[in-house]
């Protein structure tokens, strides 16, 4: 991924463990990581961690909440 990694946000402890398998099985730890939480507390932690930024931020949530990811993300 030329220095590049993904963070995957998940809320399901369930979904969290399938996505940890997938990427286990396709030889991508390195580069992907998932983080368990509500999305908005986990994207306001991100934000106060990260001192660079994102280059790309794609939501798939519920969508009662797009205007507040997407604020977020800003």
């Amino acid at each position: 991924m030329y220095g590049g990694k993904v963070v995957a946000l998940k809320i399901d402890p369930r979904h969290a463990s399938a996505a940890e398998r997938n990427v286990a099985n396709a030889g991508f730890t390195d580069v992907v990581e998932l983080r368990l939480g509500p999305a908005l507390e986990t994207l306001e932690k991100m934000i106060a961690e990260e001192d660079e930024g994102y280059d790309m931020v794609f939501i798939y949530a519920n969508k009662q909440n797009n205007l507040g990811y997407f604020e977020a993300a800003l």
